[in-house]
């Protein structure tokens, strides 16, 4: 069997666009292709006045099995920042968000929202410049021990 480069190309861009192509409008995402148990790539801080936690939105990615949704900090409360799932990854232990232009980052624990007990979270401490309401940061996320 003879693979052209093409093919290969070709092969790639469809698994992007089925991965979600890498972008999210509401978010201005940009996602490198890596396995679906990391996520990495640019994304936006946003705040909703008059609250004091800022957020970034993921689109759903694709992540170990499940779907990467929303990082918000000051949530639950000021002492507290959440990685919120919008489907159950085949992972349950600890993950590590880390904000790479800045260097912070956080280790997070699965638990139950108090805001909402059916949603799926993983909470930690609010870690100062993780999220930066109107700048473009590059950002990991990983399971770690």
């Amino acid at each position: 069997m003879k693979i052209t480069m093409g093919a290969v190309c070709i092969a790639i861009a469809a698994m992007l666009s089925a991965c979600g192509g890498g972008s999210d409008s509401s978010s201005a995402m940009v996602a490198s292709p890596v396995p679906a148990d990391r996520f990495d790539g640019n994304l936006v801080g946003q705040n909703t006045p008059p609250s004091a936690d800022n957020f970034v939105k993921f689109g759903n990615y694709p992540f170990n099995g499940g779907a990467l949704f929303a990082f918000d900090t000051s949530f639950p409360d000021s002492a507290h920042s959440q990685l919120l799932m919008s489907s159950a990854p085949a992972w349950t232990g600890n993950m590590r968000i880390t904000n790479n232009t800045t260097g912070a980052s956080v280790v997070l624990s699965k638990s139950s929202n108090p805001s909402n007990p059916g949603s799926i979270a993983w909470v930690g401490d609010n870690t100062p410049n993780l999220v930066r309401n109107g700048v473009t940061d590059s950002f990991t996320v990983v399971a770690t021990n």
